[in-house]
């Protein structure tokens, strides 16, 4: 079983340019076990979540050439 640190670096690994450009509002991709990438379906705002208690843990802010995960927990 992997440590919840190891789990986050695991999510946040799996998330690509291409994966945030074309996620529809609403959309959830599993990450892993643990974490699922959400497009909230109101808004513009990119989160990971955790998938059991749906905390926020990271906001997802990306470019062309850049993707940013800003802390929330």
């Amino acid at each position: 079983m992997k440590k919840n640190e190891e789990l986050i670096e695991d999510a946040l690994s799996k998330i690509t340019l291409e994966m945030l450009n074309n996620l529809e509002y609403g959309e959830g991709i599993e990450l892993n076990e643990e974490y699922i990438l959400y497009h909230y379906f109101d808004s513009e705002v990119v989160e990971v979540n955790h998938t059991a208690t749906w905390d926020n843990m990271f906001a997802v802010l990306w470019s062309n050439e850049e993707i940013i995960f800003e802390q929330l927990y």
